[in-house]
């Protein structure tokens, strides 16, 4: 394989990576959007939830997720406030 060729295909293959990556951001930016909806509730609503589990169940009401889904980004929140304390 000559340089060129080498290039060329390198050059394709970087293509190919930005557009996959653009892709599953195009993708997944519901899902974020969704995540910070549920953190930013929860940091205004934890005072009244005795547990994160608790706080789970009731964001499940907000948006379309399931009780696991809506724990782990309660759980990132929590973790983001105590490393800012």
């Amino acid at each position: 394989m000559s340089l060129k060729e080498a290039r060329d295909e390198a050059s394709a293959s970087e293509l190919l990576s930005r557009q996959g990556k653009r892709a599953a951001d195009a993708r997944h930016a519901e899902n974020r959007q969704i995540a910070q909806v549920i953190k930013n509730w929860y940091l205004e609503n934890r005072h009244k939830f005795k547990s994160m589990d608790a706080a789970a169940e009731e964001a499940m009401k907000l948006e379309p997720i399931s009780f696991r889904t809506a724990r782990k980004y309660i759980g990132e929140a929590a973790k983001e406030l105590r490393a800012r304390s």
